[in-house]
């Protein structure tokens, strides 16, 4: 039986070879097939719990994935777009007044060596987000980047309302941050806080990104009343040590202000007697005699001339000539008494007011302040404008 089955496949050989070439069919090339990409669906949380009381969540953020996709939400939770198996660095952060970010580094303005105190309040968080095998969900914790400083200065010992303006700076003050590293950065730059008097405290507030490792060094201008001023400066660099660290808690820093004044009062010299002024004597009048009637003058008697009588005539007795009255002279005005001259009374001269005593007199070199016994505590939020 197997030599028969042999014999015939043999014979049959032949045949099958002869009419291969007629009618064969061409063979179909192999198609790949490659697999579709396995994406996943990845839905976000933002939990925004971790900010300082009183301080609002902000109405909207932006998601940068893998620095190529920017994503702007207002809702909490979002689905982000669809993510193949992978890690991908992920950036969270809100948009705040005068604050800009580029890549993972933000920054607070800055003007010359002056940074802004009242930027807006800044979080941001660079999370990983890390596809695996299925739909998955993530959330992240935003992270406040502002931390407020409030300073209070009580003055202990001087008249605070003699005071009329100040001004102040505080240096060793970062302007950008690294949201990645939670590096903080600046050279020689400060603020300027804007102190306010309250009866006899001085407040200011301020907003910060961050401080540097320089010195944290406060310059207190005080302005007087009388157009004095004194600068004082106090080193804080140890009661702002681990700002950085806790941002969601105010720091409070206070303080006690001594003004220092040394009155100098002028001399009061006493009022003098004021003296006496020297008349000169005055030339006595002449009385006035009033005049006299002229004396009559006496004329002596004349002899009479004898008369020549005829020789006939008897001659007339002689009458023996009569005296003359004597002339009656009127009786003259007694002269009036000779008063002798009076010296003349000095003038009464009322008496001066005293001067009023002369007002303190207080210069640049008479006025002092210092600060000194900080402490430190927890603040609650005040609104910076």
């Amino acid at each position: 039986m197997k030599q028969h089955l042999v014999g015939f496949l043999f014979a049959l050989s032949p045949l099958l070879l002869s009419g291969c070439d007629d009618t064969s069919v061409p063979e179909e090339p192999e198609v790949s097939v490659c697999p579709e990409p396995v994406v996943w669906e990845i839905t976000l949380t933002t939990d925004w719990t971790d900010r300082t009381e009183g301080i609002a969540v902000p109405d909207s953020y932006t998601v940068v994935i893998d620095d190529n996709q920017s994503l702007n939400y207002t809702a909490p939770t979002n689905p982000l777009p669809l993510l193949s198996e992978g890690t991908y660095p992920m950036l969270v952060y809100n948009t705040a007044e005068k604050i800009t970010v580029s890549g993972t580094t933000a920054t607070v303005a800055t003007a010359g060596d002056t940074v802004d105190s009242t930027p807006g309040w800044f979080f941001a968080s660079t999370p990983e987000i890390v596809v695996a095998d299925r739909d998955s969900s993530i959330t992240v914790a935003v992270q406040q980047q502002i931390r407020q400083l409030t300073i209070e200065l009580t003055v202990t010992e001087g008249d605070a309302t003699r005071i009329t303006g100040t001004t102040a700076t505080l240096s060793g003050i970062a302007n950008t941050l690294d949201i990645a590293t939670n590096t903080h950065s600046g050279s020689g730059l400060k603020i300027s806080p804007a102190f306010v008097r309250i009866d006899n405290k001085l407040i200011a507030t301020a907003r910060l990104i961050g401080i540097t490792t320089e010195a944290q060094v406060l310059t207190l201008t005080i302005a007087l009343d009388n157009g004095t001023s004194q600068q004082v400066t106090s080193d804080i660099s140890n009661t702002m040590a681990g700002f950085n660290a806790n941002k969601l808690t105010p720091l409070f820093l206070s303080a006690d202000l001594t003004i220092t004044t040394s009155v100098v009062t002028p001399p009061v010299t006493p009022p003098t007697e004021p003296e006496t002024p020297i008349t000169p004597p005055t030339e006595p009048e002449t009385p006035v005699t009033p005049p006299t009637e002229p004396e009559t003058p006496v004329t002596p008697p004349t002899e009479p001339e004898t008369p020549v009588t005829p020789p006939t005539e008897p001659e007339p007795p002689v009458t023996p000539p009569t005296e003359p009255e004597p002339p009656v002279t009127p009786p003259t005005e007694p002269e009036p008494p000779v008063t002798p001259p009076t010296e003349p009374e000095p003038p009464v001269t009322p008496p001066t007011e005293p001067e009023p005593p002369a007002e303190p007199v207080i210069s640049e070199s008479d006025f002092s302040a210092t600060i000194n016994n900080w402490q430190t505590g927890a603040g609650r939020i005040i609104e910076v404008k």
